[in-house]
């Protein structure tokens, strides 16, 4: 006759998960959790830096461009001839009276302490119309046969900074 023993080894249910397996998972799932938050940091800083130094980059394009090509009436550098520029600089920072052909005199003007660039037409009255902010420093110088346009923009944002210099040539007219 067969007798029925007790198994001495322990039965395991076919239910359910031991605690040394969840604290395994856990432990696991922490792990990726630590990696993944080190990664997505990383990338948001890097996504942060690279967008402050485009932003900057183009403001600095857009100031030179509106200098070089013009703004409002303005048809800027490209179009003024030697004999209708007049300059003055100094450490507050640089003004430029130029003629257009038919648009009357115009004026540059940056402003060291603003930290602005800014432009009138006699046309407009006594109203500035500032084109670019952020500027750290420019300068403006007459060459003899144009204008050497050189400017650095910078913006700071939180503990991020970037700073883009630009620098251009535009040749009299006549």
């Amino acid at each position: 006759m067969k007798t029925q023993g007790t198994d001495s080894t322990p039965r395991r249910s076919s239910e359910g998960f031991t605690l040394t397996e969840v604290m395994m998972v856990t432990f696991i799932f922490g792990l990726i959790m630590t990696a993944s938050m080190g990664i997505y940091t990383t990338a948001s800083r890097e996504w942060k830096d690279t967008d402050i130094t485009l932003n900057t980059s183009h403001d600095a394009n857009m100031i030179m461009e509106r200098i070089v090509y013009g703004y409002g009436v303005n048809m800027g550098l490209r179009s003024i001839e030697k004999l209708s520029v007049g300059q003055s600089s100094s450490s507050a920072g640089w003004a430029l009276r130029y003629e257009n052909p038919g648009a009357g005199t115009n004026y540059l003007q940056y402003s060291k302490a603003l930290r602005q660039i800014s432009y009138n037409n006699t046309s407009m009255g006594s109203t500035w119309a500032v084109i670019g902010n952020n500027v750290t420093s420019s300068a403006i110088t007459n060459t003899g046969d144009g204008l050497s346009v050189a400017l650095t923009v910078e913006r700071k944002e939180g503990k991020f900074s970037s700073q883009s210099s630009l620098t251009t040539f535009a040749l009299f007219r006549n």
